[in-house]
């Protein structure tokens, strides 16, 4: 019972000290000719201080829901969040085999 309302109280704790809303912005860059289209999420809570940031690269399917809900959780603990297009402005695999082909280019 003790250890429960420990573990429940940290839990609280932990919480508390996160960011509950945070602001996503469409970032878009280019490589030389190419085109691509991030995204940055941050707490909408910046203050002046600096705050650490993470680089995400998402996975062989593109740039996806996941991706954004990944980054959306991590920037609630306090982090500035970018998460990098590899694939290219509007180039979303559907499937296996298109992923396969657009991650045998890099």
């Amino acid at each position: 019972m003790k250890l429960s309302m420990v573990l429940c109280s940290l839990a609280l704790l932990f919480q508390s000290s996160a960011f509950a809303v945070v602001e996503s912005t469409t970032i878009v860059y280019q490589d030389g000719q190419k085109t691509f289209e991030g995204f940055l999420v941050q707490p909408d809570s910046i203050t002046k201080e600096q705050m650490p940031a993470i680089l995400m690269v998402h996975n062989w399917m593109g740039v996806s829901e996941e991706t954004h809900y990944q980054a959306k959780r991590i920037a609630k603990l306090g982090f500035i969040v970018f998460g990098a297009d590899v694939y290219g402005q509007g180039v979303r695999p559907t499937n296996a085999q298109e992923a396969g082909v657009q991650a045998s280019i890099y």
